[in-house]
């Protein structure tokens, strides 16, 4: 069959995302866990880790620019 196991591809992808968070600094990697898996606010991800919002929303862009360099490296401008 040609059509392609949803499954496998979410496994594909989950492992293809953790191994690009491996590449991001501590710091980044919290924010991005602490934002978009346990789905908190800029200001309570600030309030937990000690930081102002500035800091937690600069980390956060970081990590994403390069969560988005690693996993869709031909989409980069």
């Amino acid at each position: 069959p040609s059509e392609s196991d949803p499954s496998a591809e979410q496994a594909v992808e989950a492992l293809a995302l953790r191994e690009a968070m491996n590449h991001l600094t501590g710091g980044q990697r919290e924010v991005i866990i602490l934002r978009y898996f346990l789905s908190l606010s800029t200001r309570e991800v600030a309030a937990l880790l000690g930081k102002n919002e500035v800091a937690v929303f600069s980390l956060q862009a970081r990590a994403l620019i390069a969560l988005l360099k690693r996993l869709a490296p031909e989409k980069r401008t």
